[in-house]
């Protein structure tokens, strides 16, 4: 079996829903995750997740041992620009591993060896291709590809140099082109649930045309360390398992009792413990219209100082009535 670690420096206060990771790794045991990180609360850290405390600048004096110039990273939201060097910075670290990578912690994992078998692992050296989840072929050669020049420039210089607090989205754009012109072999089928901010439902930011007739009814189970979506469509239950799902910007409430359930129900703002069988009535009961309300709050905020379209650009990633952001909506609160 391919031996894999996940590399995840993260400094400050570690997720609300970072125990609840913590469940997801422990039942995929044959993948580590070696985290860097300053917050020493306490947590129970399976076997398989590797915590190495440190300070911010002690990693970025660990990052500029690696590079003869002078590097900045002025937060530590820059390291998304850093990920793609992981296998260079952490090439210790990862000296037993055939593959490396990097992670988020606003996710939850399902059965990670049903989607990166060993056939897979032999034929492909770059798994993903998003900065939520990808994988390299632990090799000297993608070890340093994020070296390559772009139109004879090597890119990474200019990021690697550039006092800025913007992130360059490197490892999700550039070292995807790089990766094209290096003819690397990259793994790209669609595994992972990737759920749009801005929607109060469950709609996938990339899905294939029979995955996106499913959004409009869709909520997930965790069911013993596996990820299903179930989806009502034409008078149909779909169950589609999925790697792991990713809740980029969009607050979760935890409820009591997650971190021992054996069964979990995910809506579009709640988690929580649910052994019953998932019925057509849960699912549409569960994925109808309502207000995130901390996305109105911050459209409160803003509105003076964005676009007429903008405003409007809120729910499907298209443009809706203004009556969308009626109080009338509330957000779930019980199943």
């Amino acid at each position: 079996m391919k031996t894999i670690a996940y590399i995840i420096p993260y400094f400050g206060k570690l997720p609300e829903m970072f125990d609840l990771w913590l469940k997801s790794c422990a039942l995929n045991p044959t993948i580590d995750w070696l985290l860097f990180t300053n917050d020493k609360t306490e947590h129970q850290y399976p076997n398989n997740v590797k915590v190495t405390y440190m300070t911010f600048t002690e990693l970025v004096s660990k990052i500029q041992s690696k590079f003869p110039f002078k590097i900045l990273v002025p937060s530590p939201y820059r390291l998304c620009d850093y990920k793609v060097a992981y296998g260079h910075i952490f090439e210790e670290e990862l000296n037993n591993y055939d593959y490396w990578g990097y992670c988020d912690l606003d996710m939850l994992w399902g059965n990670i060896r049903n989607f990166l078998t060993d056939d897979i692992l032999n034929n492909y050296e770059k798994i993903g291709y998003l900065g939520h989840s990808t994988l390299y072929k632990n090799t000297e050669k993608l070890k340093f590809i994020y070296q390559s020049p772009v139109n004879q420039k090597e890119i990474y210089k200019d990021f690697f140099t550039t006092n800025s607090l913007t992130n360059y989205f490197f490892d999700e754009k550039w070292i995807n082109i790089i990766c094209n012109a290096q003819k690397i072999r990259t793994y790209t089928e669609l595994i992972f649930a990737d759920i749009i901010p801005w929607s109060p439902k469950f709609i996938l930011s990339y899905s294939k045309n029979e995955q996106m007739s499913k959004n409009r009814h869709r909520i997930f189970t965790w069911e013993n360390g596996k990820l299903y979506s179930k989806s009502f469509y034409k008078e149909k239950i779909y169950t589609d398992e999925f790697m792991y799902i990713h809740f980029l910007k969009r607050r979760m409430t935890l409820k009591k009792g997650i971190l021992q359930a054996k069964q979990l129900l995910i809506i579009p703002n709640i988690i929580k413990e649910y052994d019953k069988k998932i019925s057509k009535k849960i699912i549409i009961n569960n994925s109808k219209k309502f207000i995130l309300s901390y996305y109105y709050n911050l459209f409160i905020q803003n509105k003076k100082r964005i676009t007429p379209k903008q405003i409007f650009k809120f729910i499907h990633g298209r443009y809706v009535a203004k009556k969308r952001f009626s109080n009338k909506h509330k957000q779930y609160n019980i199943i």
